[in-house]
């Protein structure tokens, strides 16, 4: 029998159980290289809550055999126009196309090196129909090398306020 499993939540689902969300960002933000605080899990929260209802949203959760959430992933479509903030010009390869961005891929440090990362990043782009994913990860991340090994390859860099450099990535999807 498996340990975990994960399924898509959908925005009910998701605003009620808000606040686990929140407690597992805290802490897995809290770790190095993040450190981050209860203010800025409360800023995620708020961010979720306004992405929550934009079309496309999807919402990966990672559960226990117990029902105890300890994952998720999620993002949002970025139409043919956008791109990173702060990320300077979109690369040629993916200017011009519809992208689906992952916000957040985070699982609690007891419960990784168990394929749990792959299950929640697979079933959140396994049927999205734009050509290209992208996300924001950090250089210093023990997951960096993770999604160098999935596939992901860097082409920009950002820094937003407050966080730092991030390397941008993008996964080919079709």
């Amino acid at each position: 029998m498996t340990e975990w499993s994960v399924q898509r939540l959908d925005p009910a689902e998701l605003r009620a159980h808000g606040a686990e969300f929140r407690d597992i960002y805290l802490q897995v933000y809290q770790e190095p290289p993040y450190h981050e605080s209860e203010s800025d899990a409360d800023d995620f929260i708020g961010h979720l809550d306004d992405q929550i209802d934009q079309p496309g949203f999807a919402f990966i959760a990672a559960l226990s055999a117990a029902g105890e959430f300890i994952g998720f992933a999620y993002g949002l479509p970025f139409s043919a126009e956008q791109w990173w903030r702060n990320a300077g010009d979109e690369p040629d390869l993916t200017r011009g196309q519809a992208k689906f961005a992952v916000f957040e891929l985070v699982v609690v440090a007891q419960w990784r090196r168990h394929g749990i990362a792959t299950a929640l990043i697979t079933a959140l782009l396994e049927s999205r129909q734009e050509p290209f994913a992208t996300l924001c990860a950090n250089p210093t991340a023990p997951a960096r090398a993770m999604y160098d090994a999935w596939g992901w390859r860097k082409v920009a860099t950002t820094s937003p306020p407050k966080i730092g450099p991030l390397d941008v990535l993008v996964k080919a999807l079709t």
